[in-house]
């Protein structure tokens, strides 16, 4: 298929890009995919077993404020305990469906304050950091491995390797990160990104004054316009509060 392959790309002007990115990156992923990363096996129980209090901890606050034990996670008993005793506003998909979804969660959280919402979202964050980061198959030998490719922008993406073991290890958490380790006590992982990259390069071009002294002062600008969506503190402001600054910052970029 090479030839009808090359002539695509000729065609569409992107042979140079293939080669550079695609082609000569082959042997890279490969051997991203071959060796992994070391795994510390008595970081995951640590770990684990902080999650676990925290869910434990949240868990219980909610059962005092609602009075019932619930499965944060159960569709039907979100939906029972949110729009049936709780009687706030149902909450519905663009598709016309029933929600308790996170998006949901936070709507509800602006327009009806409630330390239920804060328990609720915490209880599911700590619950999938645990099945998510902890619970992760490593290989037989102790290192997690990845398969390497390639979003259709040219970003890298990274999968379950070939075996079922692994998992995207671009997105580890910070606090996750703690159970992958350097091969020696003599080496080091280095991270290279650009904070908030888009919405600083928008800030500049468009020369809006108080963005750009944001970003020169450091503050995290994302959960700055979480301060104003859902009118708390700074310090006060929960991941999923954060992630939908987040998303209403790039939507107004």
């Amino acid at each position: 298929i090479y030839p009808q392959v090359k002539q695509q790309l000729l065609d569409a002007g992107l042979l140079d890009f293939y080669e550079k990115r695609y082609h000569k990156m082959a042997h890279r992923r490969l051997s991203l995919s071959f060796n992994g990363i070391k795994f510390d096996d008595s970081k995951r129980k640590a770990v684990g077993q902080n999650l676990q209090r925290q869910v434990i901890k949240y868990h219980c606050k909610l059962m005092r404020i609602t009075g019932e034990n619930l499965n944060v996670k159960s569709a039907k008993q979100m939906k029972k305990l949110l729009y049936e005793t709780m009687k706030w506003p149902v909450q519905k998909t663009r598709q016309g469906k029933v929600t308790t979804g996170e998006d949901a969660l936070l709507a509800l959280a602006a327009s009806h304050p409630s330390e239920t919402f804060d328990c609720i979202l915490k209880v599911r964050h700590y619950r999938t950091r645990y099945s998510n980061y902890v619970k992760v198959k490593v290989d037989s030998d102790g290192r997690i491995r990845s398969s390497f490719g390639f979003a259709e922008t040219g970003r890298f993406t990274s999968s379950k390797c070939a075996f079922g073991t692994g998992y995207n290890l671009q997105n580890w958490p910070r606090d996750m990160r703690v159970m992958l380790c350097a091969d020696t006590p003599d080496d080091v992982f280095v991270e290279m990104d650009f904070k908030q990259a888009e919405s600083m390069a928008v800030a500049f071009k468009s020369r809006d004054v108080d963005l750009i002294q944001g970003y020169l002062d450091g503050i995290d600008m994302h959960k700055r316009t979480a301060t104003h969506l859902f009118e708390k503190d700074m310090d006060d402001i929960i991941y999923g509060e954060r992630y939908t600054g987040k998303r209403v910052n790039h939507a107004a970029n």
